[in-house]
């Protein structure tokens, strides 16, 4: 049975925490099913890293190693590979269903379970204001699993995987270049965030969320909004 509602990501619901969040611009990309014009995809590399990485801390936790490298992840004994389905929530307004899926599920030797997401870039300033998003991301896969019966959970995390970019790090490899062939290395140091569970944030949020869808005008735009005086360019540089 097919029903009818919202149907919004983890990610996106995040965006609803910002100080920037404007709700004219998030009217007008979900009514566009979150396809804007001119949007620029992402490099390819991004997605090999993430896979790599996937694969990298798969090998560590079945050789027993994990705790050397991320010593958080110590009791992981497996990772749960399985689809969780989307979340269903009816509230008094109707219905809405999150939708996504986390880096990584795994599975603990006490039998609880630990969400993780990974961000290849350094814990800067610039990431600390993007926090309240992520956590809010990884509550949203903590509901989902929840739901799916993932019980119960222990531990949800965000793993920073920041580059080693300084001259240390340069001249170590420069000095153990020995035999052809010779490959360029940039190593990532694992930084983890922790983050305190919080259902009730992620369920009041998709309500604000699929309020906001269903206004049949778009909302006003938040004030200085780059993003809204763009459209608004946009829609001038056609004759009415």
């Amino acid at each position: 049975m097919n029903f009818q509602g919202s149907r919004i990501s983890a990610k996106t619901l995040g965006e609803l925490t910002l100080p920037n969040f404007c709700q004219r611009c998030f009217w007008i990309r979900m009514k566009l099913g979150n396809k804007v014009p001119f949007r620029t995809p992402p490099p390819g590399i991004f997605s090999s890293i993430d896979a790599f990485t996937k694969r990298y801390i798969e090998k560590l936790i079945s050789s027993g190693k994990i705790a050397k490298v991320i010593p958080d992840l110590a009791n992981a004994s497996g990772i749960f590979k399985e689809r969780i389905p989307d979340l269903r929530h009816d509230y008094s307004n109707g219905t809405v269903f999150l939708t996504g899926f986390p880096d990584a599920i795994f599975l603990n030797n006490d039998a609880s379970y630990s969400i993780v997401d990974y961000k290849t870039a350094r814990f800067t300033e610039a990431q600390r204001s993007m926090l309240p998003l992520y956590e809010v991301q990884v509550r949203a896969y903590s509901a989902m699993a929840k739901a799916a019966g993932l019980k119960p959970l222990n531990s949800l995390m965000l793993i920073y995987l920041e580059p080693l970019t300084g001259n240390e790090s340069i001249d170590e490899e420069v000095s153990n270049l020995v035999l052809e062939p010779v490959y360029l290395k940039l190593k990532l140091q694992p930084f983890v965030h922790k983050i305190k569970q919080n259902e009730f944030q992620v369920f009041r949020l998709l309500e604000s969320a699929d309020r906001i869808i269903q206004l049949s005008e778009p909302p006003e735009p938040l004030e200085g909004c780059e993003s809204c005086k763009a459209i608004q360019s946009l829609y001038d540089l056609f004759p009415r």
